[in-house]
């Protein structure tokens, strides 16, 4: 197999599986943290989610840091080469991602720069960085 090929297709699988476990998490967050008593998860508005306390925005946050750390690392264990730029590609599909649910869903501002600044790629080059240099096959 050609190397573009591979780190085409490592670049695939660590995107595919990152979202997958992203989106496990946000599908399960409100098991791991209640949302208050009344708040309608199907019903949250931008006012509603103003008025949330900060602990239920935790496991959003840590699905999209984990799901974009996850998907480095799995890429760049993946890959033959370029790994930097793998790492690019994948932080700014996360941060593209963040973007457009943050226009879609209107979180509070404060969470928005929270997330956008810290959940992407920092935690894309710390699973870069967790990869190491030895990819595995």
């Amino acid at each position: 197999m050609s190397p573009t090929l591979r780190n085409i297709l490592a670049t695939v699988v660590g995107l595919l599986l990152g979202s997958l476990l992203n989106m496990q998490i946000i599908t399960y967050s409100d098991t791991i943290v209640a949302l208050p008593l009344g708040v309608d998860p199907l019903k949250l508005t931008p006012e509603v989610l103003a008025s949330l306390p900060l602990k239920n925005f935790s496991p959003i946050f840590l699905a999209h840091a984990l799901g974009t750390l996850l998907a480095a690392f799995i890429a760049c264990k993946l890959a033959i080469s370029r790994r930097y730029r793998i790492t690019i590609i994948v932080g700014a599909f996360f941060l593209l991602g963040g973007i457009l649910a943050s226009i879609m869903i209107q979180p509070p501002l404060w969470y928005i720069v929270f997330d956008l600044l810290l959940a992407y790629f920092p935690f894309a080059f710390f699973g870069k960085k967790l990869a190491g240099q030895t990819p595995w096959f």
